[in-house]
């Protein structure tokens, strides 16, 4: 610094001068590049569209437009107009969140400060120092993090959004925003979730009870939330509980919060010091009680099945729209503000849950000589229910399990090594990537219905335990390690402890059941059950109807086989032979009942559900033609994926693009209920079809219509004429034996079953509607008794909801009856009808048979003995008799030994009870003639 000593003093002066500007310069520029750095960082936003940034709650209302639920959602909201909002509600917020709202430009330096003062008066805070503009702008565009950066943004926002929008604007975007507790945002939002009232009956003393919230709405929200057995609740006072409401189907009891009561008192104040109010009206406000009336946002009894349906195609409908992902399409859902129009008929979903509360009862006790209600297992020397491969499907909980709930296990089950280690037997267990689960247990019921009991853990690690053979072993080290994870007794059993598993309290009963109701004209879905958990509220629960597929085994042969027979030149009087035959060098497949009737129409094989015809037909016109109609139903997509065939790309080894799938409906992964059933309704609707839906109409929180169901067009599936054989033929199945228990005069249906018997299904149609029943048990190695009646006898229970009369739809000008010959399939002859081999049988105009049957033949018989009559037998014993015969030399060791019913039906013996020794005089007229001959009457 000696430089300095030369330099005159004014020289000095401004040096220094010169100086400490150049040090302010860097320091502002150094200010202002930090500050234009945070605002670089400013998030984007639209203030011109400030609402479409709020999460509203999205309703879901039935086919009469009355509200089926509000969904539930992190946010709950209703927007209003700030015209909609009382001045004295207004007036509440102003006076102690904002006071100066209308003369501040964004910013308030005078009410931070004012504030300050009237917090350290009052000894408490009472007043916020942020704008209602700087509390918008943090709830909506920033987190909630609490720093000078972000403060610096706020500010900044909050200038921005001052110019852009009006004061009026502003507020009542803040009112439609803010906080209030409970999960409710925004003025309307509160109304409903307190009151069940909207924002203009809001009264003052409960306007500024809500304005009291936003300073903490977890410490000041009017009510406070307690799981049923909450400790905490033995201290509430009795008078203090509100009501009980259900959370994420949870139970909760609601209690008056007195925080919230205290606060809403300094609203009150701060509104009459603001001059607003009275003094004595704001005294009077706040000795008037709270009359809580909480908001069931939940307005019926519906289970989740149907309204979790409607929420998912909600999704599904939005994720195409807008292109998203399924996570973020529900995510709109419930913060979009959507107001979705379902198909649901409420009355008639009430009711088919009301008979699904009944149907352990219906049950109950049935088929009997059966192990269980409905299911067909075996079981092992303990009682465990055994697979068709002889595993252990599951355990029995009355041995397996003592009356402390510990597992008890037999010496088999669980035994200890020499070397201190603990082995169980591996077929006790599931193996899950790295977990260990143990199988499910089942116990019978009194009424022998059987109920399973899920099982988690055991709570070991996968460094716990190795797998050796068939056994899991657990080293001595982590027993000594877990002290109490077993016992041993003096018999050999081994005891572990409850404390390493959990075992579901509530059973699941099988087998279990899904239905499904839609509006043949519509074709929408107006109700649905996904199982027997109707009285669970707990969302997303399994959906069997939807979620779940099964293989549909005869129920999609009238399709896949019949109705592509039909296109492909035969009618249903083509005659095919029901006997066993090669295929892939097995006789392949075997009648279900184990008979083989031999010549038959192609009705009489649907009828019948002979398995051996299927194939055939599926073979002769080719498996693509299948797979084209599964195409045009919905079930399959050659493009893409998202259906339920597996195809050879998926799985080489096992897919359905073979013979056992597409002729005899055992499909790898299935089809759900939904689709079946809406499959029979094309068949009702004269072949018109289209994808089956339960939403209606979307319309977004701006009033917009986003989608109606009318963009899902009926497009001709089946040719109508050929849709009415298959329907026309479907009405016959009622007369089936398996069919009796269903009543009405109108119907059509048809009964499915697979090969191992999992799966029953029933699905048809009356002139209304097309309804589908799925029972099966969740597992599919557990099989049903073979007792279709049952099955019958529900779904009659189904269609007594339904309204009756009407006709289904009736054959065009282009159809034409014939009386025709079963076996041969052409016009029957008198000896045809002699024979009872005739019947009424449905054509398209123009393929009808022309020519006359000739199969049959008439031989004299003698009806004493029923053998070809002689010249022995007595004039009063000859009857002409008329029977089938085959027109083919059948070799019965080309067919696996079989010979089929209608082989042999001429008699080929003669009478042996009347000889010439027992010839009556009168006869010997007689003697001489010829009695058989093949003319006509």
């Amino acid at each position: 610094m000696t430089f300095l000593k030369n330099i005159p003093p004014k020289s000095k002066v401004k040096i220094i001068l010169i100086a400490l500007l150049i040090l302010l310069t860097l320091l502002f520029s150094s200010i202002l590049a930090g500050v234009l750095g945070i605002l670089t960082k400013v998030p984007a936003t639209d203030s011109e569209n400030l609402s479409l940034s709020f999460a509203q709650t999205s309703t879901i209302y039935d086919q009469d437009g009355q509200l089926l639920e509000n969904l539930e959602s992190q946010e709950f909201r209703s927007l209003v107009s700030l015209d909609q909002v009382p001045d004295h509600v207004t007036w509440a917020f102003l006076s102690i969140e904002d006071r100066n709202f209308y003369k501040h430009g964004a910013l308030d330096l005078k009410g931070i400060l004012a504030a300050s003062y009237d917090n350290a008066k009052e000894g408490a805070l009472v007043r916020g120092g942020s704008t209602i503009t700087q509390q918008l702008i943090k709830n909506v565009y920033l987190s909630p993090e609490k720093s000078f950066q972000r403060k610096i943004q706020e500010a900044y926002l909050a200038l921005r959004l001052e110019e852009a929008l009006s004061k009026d604007e502003i507020l009542e975007s803040y009112l439609n925003r803010v906080n209030l507790g409970q999960g409710a945002y925004g003025l309307q939002a509160a109304a409903q979730v307190y009151f069940s009232k909207n924002v203009e009956d809001l009264s003052l003393e409960e306007g500024a009870l809500l304005a009291g919230v936003v300073k903490s709405p977890s410490h000041y929200q009017p009510l406070h939330r307690y799981y049923k057995g909450d400790p905490g609740l033995r201290q509430v006072d009795p008078y203090d509980i509100v009501d009980t409401t259900q959370v994420a189907g949870q139970d909760m009891v609601l209690v008056k919060n007195p925080e919230a009561l205290k606060r809403q008192k300094l609203v009150l104040s701060a509104m009459a010091q603001e001059g607003y109010i009275s003094q004595e009206e704001a005294k009077k406000a706040g000795q008037r009680p709270i009359y809580f009336k909480p908001l069931d946002k939940k307005p019926t009894n519906l289970s989740p099945y149907s309204l979790d349906f409607i929420e998912i195609e909600t999704a599904r409908i939005l994720q195409d729209k807008y292109d998203l992902s399924f996570a973020e399409a529900e995510n709109k859902v419930l913060t979009g503000g959507y107001h979705i129009y379902s198909s649901i008929d409420a009355d008639l979903q009430e009711n088919l849950e009301e008979l699904y509360r009944h149907y352990e009862d219906f049950l109950a006790e049935k088929n009997p000589g059966y192990p269980a209600s409905l299911l067909d297992f075996k079981t092992d020397n303990r009682g465990h229910i055994l697979d068709h491969f002889g595993d252990k499907l599951y355990l029995n909980r009355d041995k397996i399990l003592d009356d402390k709930g510990d597992l008890l296990l037999s010496q088999e089950e669980a035994s200890l090594t020499e070397e201190g280690d603990l082995t169980l037997d591996l077929d006790l267990f599931h193996l899950r990537e790295d977990d260990i689960l143990f199988k499910d247990l089942y116990a019978l019921d009194q009424n022998n219905t059987l109920k399973t009991y899920s099982m988690e853990g055991l709570d070991l690690r996968a460094e716990d335990y190795a797998l050796k053979k068939d056994q899991v072993l657990i080293s001595r080290a982590i027993l000594e390690a877990k002290p109490d994870f077993y016992q041993a007794d003096d018999q050999g059993q081994v005891k572990i402890s409850r404390a390493y598993f959990e075992l579901d309290s509530l059973p699941t009963l099988q087998p279990q059941s899904s239905a499904v109701i839609i509006n043949n004209k519509s074709g929408a879905i107006e109700a649905i059950i996904g199982g027997l958990q109707v009285d669970s509220q707990e969302a997303k629960g399994l959906n069997r109807a939807d979620q779940s597929t099964r293989p549909p085994g005869t129920a999609i042969t009238p399709f896949t086989v019949y109705t592509v027979a039909l296109e492909k030149g035969d009618t249903l009087a083509t005659v095919y032979d029901d006997v066993p035959y090669k295929y892939q060098g097995d006789y392949w497949p075997e009648n279900r009942d184990q008979r083989y009737r031999g010549y038959m129409t192609l009705s009489q094989a649907l009828l019948n559900r002979v398995s051996t015809i299927p194939s055939l037909l599926v073979q002769k016109h080719g498996m693509e033609a299948s797979l084209d109609m599964l195409e045009r139903l919905g079930f399959y997509k050659k493009e893409g994926s998202g259906d339920f065939l597996v195809t050879p790309e998926e799985n080489p080894d096992r897919n359905d693009f073979s013979l056992d799938a597409l002729s005899q409906g055992n499909f790898v992964k299935g089809v759900n209920n939904v689709y079946l059933t809406n499959a029979y309704r094309t068949l009702a609707n004269q072949g018109q079809g289209a994808r089956p839906h339960v939403v209606d109409k979307i319309v977004d929180s701006q009033g917009q219509v986003i989608f109606t169901s009318q963009s899902l067009k009926d497009q001709e599936v089946i040719q109508a004429d050929r849709a009415y054989l298959i329907q026309n033929l479907l009405t016959r199945n009622q007369q089936n034996k398996n069919l009796a228990p269903i009543e009405r005069e109108e119907f059509m249906g048809q009964l499915g079953q697979t090969k191992f018997n999992t799966d029953y299904w029933l699905v048809g149609s009356i002139p209304t509607h097309s309804v589908g029943l799925w029972v099966g048990a969740d597992s599919p190695l557990l099989f049903l008794s073979e007792d279709p009646k049952t099955v019958a006898s529900w779904y009659n229970e189904i269609l007594k909801l339904l309204p009756d009369g009407g006709q289904l739809p009736r054959p065009s000008s282009q159809i034409v009856q014939e009386e025709i010959c079963k076996r041969s399939g052409l016009l029957a002859s008198s000896y045809c009808k002699r024979a009872g081999d005739s019947g009424q049988e449905v054509f398209i105009k123009g393929t009808e048979p022309k020519k006359t049957s000739d199969v049959h033949v008439r031989r004299l018989i003698c009806n004493e003995s029923g053998g070809l009559a002689t010249q022995y037998c007595p004039y009063e014993s000859l009857v002409y008799g008329y029977y089938f015969q085959r027109p083919d030399k059948y070799k019965s060791q080309d067919h696996n030994g079989v010979y089929p019913e209608d082989m042999g039906l001429v008699p080929r013996t003669y009478c042996h009870i009347h000889t010439e020794e027992t010839l009556n005089e009168t006869n010997q007229d007689q003697e001489n003639q010829d009695p058989n001959t093949n003319e006509e009457d």
